[in-house]
Parts: C-alpha cells; sequence; structure tokens
C-alpha cells in the first residue's frame, strides 16, 4: 500500500495510508500499527534542528522526533526510531523498513510517487552557509559557480542534486558524515554548503561568529537559475484578482515591478521583462519614474512589454472607462518615451524633470503585446518589436506575425511564447507533463478563455490539441528539433518558453527541465543555428 513519509522542512506527511487495488481489502496501515503496538519512524539523525543521534548513546532528539513521540503517545503505542540515511531513505521505506519518514524530509516529485507528504508546515528553500569573512563573496549561483569555489554536500539528498544541478564549474565535494559537515567548512576545507534555510540558520547559531547564514530569507530561485544556465531574460505577467472567479492554485504575479526589482537584484546578467504591463491601471508619471529606477539599479537590463489593458474585470475594479482605454493607451505611451528623455516636461504652469532617466537609450526596448492585426502593424510602424504571449493559438499567432511583418517589422526581435517541457525522453515527458496539462487546461476552460476573440478555441484546449500544438514538449532532441522548426518557419529567433506552465507545474519538474532545456536543448539549438548561419 501506499504509505507516508513524514517531511521536515518542507511538509509533514499526515498518517494517510493508501490501499492499492491489488490490496483493497488490506487493514490501513493505521489499524495494523494499532494492532502492533508500535509507531516505528525512519530518521537520518543528521539534520538538526529537526532530528540528530547522539553518538554517546544512540538517541534521536529534535524537533521532528518530538513529533514522533506526541503521535506515538496520541495512538498509544511505542515508538521506534529506525536509522536510515538520505541514500537509503526511500529504498528503505519502500522496504517498509518503518511506517514513515521524519526528520526535514523535503517533498520531492520522486519521493511523492512513493509515499503522501502532508501539507506543508514550513516553505524555504535553499540558501547558502559560509565562513562569515567570506560571505560577500558567495550572494548569488553565480558567485558560487566558479573554478576556485569548493561547494559541500552530504550524499543523496536534495543538497547534493542542487548543487549537481546549479554548479558547473565549482568543485563539488560529497562529505558522508552530515553531523559533521558544517566543521568542515569552518576549518576551511570548504568555502560554501548548499542547505535548507533554517538548518543555516541553526549552524550559525552553533558557530557563532565561524558560520554565517547568507539571506536565508530570500533562498536561491528560479531566476537565479536561468542565470546559471545561460538565459537571456525572464518576463513577467501582471495579474489581478485571481482566485475571483474560479479557484486558481497556479502563479501569482499581483505586483510584477516588485518582483522584477527583486529579481534584478539577485542577478547579474539576466534581462528582465513584462509580459505585459497594462498602461491603462498605471499612472503615467509613476510608472515612469519605477520603469527607470529598475532600468538603474540594474545597470541597463529591462524590457518594457506593455498592452491596452482592456480585461473588463481590471477596468471596473480600478475605475477606468472601457471607452478611454485606446486613447490611454496612446497618450501614456508617448508621455512616458518624452519622459525618458533628457530635459524638462510641462505640467500646467509649471514643468518638471522626470527622474531618473533610464540607463538604455533613448529608453528600455519597448515590446506591445497584442491579439490584433492593426495593432501589430502599428507596432512595427511605429518601430517598437512585439511580443507573442504562448497562450495564443499557432493560428492566431501566425496572424499576427504576418501582420507584423507585412509592416515592416523584424520577426528576429519577437519573443515567441511556447509552453516548453523538457525531459529525457518523449515518453517521460507525457507521462510526467499530462498531469498539469488536464490541470491548466481545464482552468483555461473554467474562465471562458475560449470566449475572447483572436486567443484560442474551445477546440484549442482540448488536452490531446493542446499538448500537440501549443507545448513543445519531449526529450532535448525532440524538443530542439520543434524549436528549429519554429526558426524555419517563421523565422523565430527569441523563444520565451513558458516553463512554469502557470505555475501549475511541480517544482521539481520545473527545476529538472529548466536544467535540461539550458543544457541540453540550448546548445543543440545555437549549433545548427550557428551552421545554418555559416552554410
Amino acid at each position: 500500500m501506499l504509505r507516508s513519509i513524514f517531511a521536515g522542512a518542507i511538509a509533514l506527511l499526515a498518517l494517510m495510508p493508501a490501499a492499492r487495488a491489488d490490496d483493497a481489502a488490506a487493514h490501513s496501515r493505521l489499524d495494523q500499527i494499532i494492532a502492533a503496538g508500535v509507531l516505528k519512524v525512519g530518521s537520518t539523525g543528521d539534520y538538526k534542528p529537526f532530528t540528530f543521534k547522539d553518538p554517546s548513546n544512540g538517541e534521536f532528539s529534535g524537533f521532528d522526533i518530538d513529533q514522533a513521540n506526541s503521535l506515538a503517545k496520541a495512538l498509544g503505542v511505542k515508538l521506534e526510531i529506525v536509522p536510515t540515511s538520505w541514500p537509503n531513505l526511500m529504498k528503505d521505506f519502500k522496504a517498509d523498513k518503518f511506517d514513515m519518514a521524519m526528520g526535514g524530509v523535503s517533498a520531492t516529485f520522486d519521493r511523492q510517487k512513493v509515499g503522501l507528504f502532508s501539507s506543508p508546515y514550513m516553505q524555504e528553500g535553499k540558501t547558502p552557509i559560509a565562513r562569515c569573512a567570506d560571505k560577500d563573496k558567495f550572494q548569488t549561483v553565480s558567485d558560487i559557480d566558479k573554478p576556485d569555489v569548493t561547494v559541500i554536500a552530504n550524499p543523496g539528498g536534495t543538497n547534493e542534486k542542487f548543487d549537481r544541478a546549479h554548479f558547473t564549474k565549482a568543485k563539488i565535494v560529497v562529505f558522508p558524515d552530515n553531523t559533521k559537515i558544517f566543521d568542515e567548512v569552518a576549518a576551511g576545507h570548504a568555502d560554501v554548503m548548499i542547505t535548507d534555510a533554517s538548518e543555516t540558520r541553526y549552524q550559525q547559531k552553533l558557530h557563532a561568529g565561524v558560520l554565517c547564514s547568507i539571506h536565508p530569507d530570500k533562498p536561491f530561485d528560479f531566476a537565479e537559475k536561468a542565470e546559471s544556465l545561460g538565459f537571456d531574460g525572464l518576463w513577467l505577467n501582471e495579474e489581478h484578482f485571481q482566485g475571483s472567479v474560479i479557484e486558481v492554485e497556479g502563479r501569482r504575479c499581483h505586483s510584477p515591478l516588485i518582483l522584477a526589482s527583486g529579481i534584478l537584484a539577485r542577478t547579474r546578467r539576466l534581462r528582465v521583462g513584462f509580459s505585459v504591463l497594462l498602461l491603462a491601471l498605471h499612472h503615467p508619471v509613476r510608472l515612469a519614474e519605477e520603469i527607470a529606477t529598475l532600468d538603474v539599479i540594474s545597470d541597463g537590463r529591462v524590457d518594457f512589454g506593455i498592452s491596452r489593458g482592456g480585461n473588463g474585470r481590471y477596468l471596473e475594479a480600478y475605475g477606468i472607462d472601457p471607452d478611454s482605454v485606446n486613447e490611454r493607451f496612446q497618450s501614456t505611451l508617448q508621455f512616458l518615451m518624452t519622459a525618458w528623455q533628457d530635459g524638462k516636461m510641462p505640467f500646467g504652469e509649471n514643468a518638471y524633470s522626470i527622474e531618473p532617466k533610464p540607463i538604455q537609450k533613448p529608453h528600455p526596448p519597448i515590446f506591445i503585446g497584442t491579439y490584433s492585426d492593426e495593432t501589430a502593424g502599428w507596432a512595427a510602424r511605429e518601430g517598437h518589436a512585439l511580443i507573442c504571449h504562448g497562450i495564443t493559438s499557432m493560428a492566431n499567432q501566425r496572424r499576427i506575425l504576418r501582420a507584423f511583418t507585412d509592416a515592416g517589422g523584424d520577426v528576429g526581435q519577437v519573443p515567441f511564447g511556447r509552453f516548453v517541457y523538457v525531459s529525457e525522453t518523449d515518453a517521460s515527458a507525457r507521462e510526467e507533463l499530462w498531469p498539469t496539462v488536464l490541470n491548466l487546461t481545464g482552468r483555461l476552460k473554467g474562465f471562458g478563455l475560449f470566449n475572447r476573440r483572436g486567443i484560442v478555441t474551445e477546440h484549442d484546449l482540448d488536452p490531446e490539441v493542446f499538448y500537440r500544438e501549443m507545448v513543445i514538449a519531449g526529450g532535448p532532441e525532440s524538443c530542439a528539433r520543434q524549436i528549429l522548426e519554429l526558426n524555419s518557419e517563421l523565422g523565430i529567433a527569441y523563444l520565451n518558453a513558458l516553463s512554469a506552465f502557470f505555475g501549475f507545474l511541480p517544482l521539481e519538474l520545473l527545476d529538472r527541465s529548466l536544467t535540461l532545456l539550458g543544457r541540453e536543448v540550448r546548445p543543440r539549438v545555437e549549433e545548427a543555428l550557428a551552421a545554418k548561419v555559416g552554410a
């Protein structure tokens, strides 16, 4: 039967056994535990403050061990702690050596295939810990991923997996004893360790003045990973009132300007664009100041993607007259382009200079989001780029691009959106992605996206059609081929990969897909395009 794992740092496992189809008549795991009078809990004993095995007497202690004792007491049974290790955790679990696993067990996709996790009791991420004298050297993934840096990891767990996925230049050393691994950093045998933020805080207290947790409140994120993998940019949407129409479990991007500032502060090279900001909802003066400020603090890494912003719900809530949207778009854009130039602008009887001025001259690149041929043609004639959103069907994408290029637009500068998922093989890609496709298409149908002209039809949201027509998915070779086909047919040179599937893709799958996209697919595509140019 499918049993439960207790996770510490990320989630706790509820005692919720589920019988297999061939074992439907069996007693539940809970019945078996009570009948035996013993609750067996597997724990590594090397992850303070959640679990620790005292080498002098073999006794276990820690937050999760306390919870295990409380659970056993509530069930009226004895508690037996079964020692395990990170490399053997799931093997021992599947071998039925214990009923549950507790003690900082992160909820990962592979583990969820075997056991049932509880609702999380702590949400955090990976962050570095280093000698205090060196903490300023290791603020980002790029800072750490250098040939002269030694990263130390305990074997078999999510820490080592994170290191292998993110660091290709740094030296990775696997140290077998997780209870002494931080002493190795303190002694100078390694430069940095990446682990859960809670553990870095705890170890900082144990090694006061020697080891320092580095930004534990801001764990490493996918933006830093994207930069380390060589991606050029990251695009943010503006959304509002998610969850008010249907239950939404996916993305949250209500304040993209604030989110952009955080991403730009944590990266060094990655560009951040907006796909798109809704001009009708923004005050022109404030928006001019904020976009220019982002451009200054990032040293010119902002791409300014905009659209009219005609969503009726948004306009109603913001008190905007729908009939004024077109005029607002034109006047606001003209205001912004003037405000970013040197000199003052008239305001009534006075004149003021909008500050600061952006780094990029004459202004950050402007990308227009639209579903209409008229606006696409206008963007080309005005010298602006186009941005094609991935939720649009291929038939509509072709139509919009044709209008843009017919008016003189350069398709090579167009970020072309497609949902992208990369796995080891075509078969594994479909198996892993299919639940997300079913979930996403169901939600898109739920709020009537197909009723909006020029985007998708209801037929496009059939899961099989969606997977075939709107998703680039498969092994590295297949994905590279599909991207190159877009280049051959439409001249696409900038793929905007919607890798998170609007936030519905499990994070572990997103992490793995991004890694394969950056390390396996991108080099294939770039090599093929370079050969095409040189032919």
